[in-house]
């Protein structure tokens, strides 16, 4: 999602750690997280408008295995990235 403050949020993953009873995330559904490949090809585009700011949600964005490297490429596009976890 796209946002006026030229904020690109991306969902990493629908999956969970804890089962906070404000939320349905841990609840059972199939698991969906997003590869390298889909997280580069979302910011070509986004990029391509001028996005520069980038919040990493789920679920728990450091359940997807590929965190590091999706950060990495975020980093070395300098972009001004958040990412809400629960720090567990």
């Amino acid at each position: 999602m796209f946002n006026k403050n030229n904020t690109l949020f991306i969902e990493l993953t629908n999956s969970c750690n804890l089962k906070c009873k404000s939320c349905g995330y841990w609840k059972p559904h199939k698991i969906s997280n997003i590869s390298v490949k889909e997280f580069q090809e979302i910011l070509a585009f986004f990029e391509s408008i001028g996005i520069k700011k980038l919040h990493l949600t789920g679920g728990e964005p450091l359940l997807n295995n590929d965190v590091e490297a999706i950060l990495n490429i975020a980093k070395n596009k300098n972009l001004y990235t958040k990412i809400s976890t629960n720090g567990t």
